[in-house]
């Protein structure tokens, strides 16, 4: 996804840490719906986000040519239905959904997993 959004001159990964987190998947679920307005876009930021709104919307204006946002809608698609399969994959490589700490294993697992798969 991030190939995608960088190749439009959106440059999401710089405002938000994780495109995969609350902000990011709101963002491109956005993008993907048609809206295109950086004011609009930036809207979604969680009050968690480290980035302020004025960020955001810098990060968020480029070039939504049609052939990038088919390639962000074919990794997104790709991103949601491998979200749940690694989830089961990590919690059975953990040992289970039990223990301490394990959501945070799970969450560095996956996100292992979706950088090897390049989404």
């Amino acid at each position: 996804m991030q190939k995608a959004l960088t190749q439009m001159n959106v440059l999401l990964h710089v405002a938000v840490t994780d495109i995969t987190g609350q902000t990011g998947l709101k963002i491109v679920r956005s993008i993907l719906a048609g809206e295109r307005a950086p004011e609009r876009l930036a809207a979604h930021r969680d009050p968690r986000c480290h980035a302020s709104h004025a960020e955001i919307m810098a990060a968020l204006t480029g070039n939504y040519r049609a052939e990038h946002l088919f390639a962000l809608k074919q990794n997104f698609a790709a991103y949601e239905f491998l979200r749940p399969i690694s989830r089961e994959l990590c919690a059975v490589s953990l040992g289970g959904w039990t223990g301490h700490g394990l959501g945070l294993r799970v969450n560095a697992c996956i996100h292992k997993i979706s950088c090897e798969l390049e989404l």
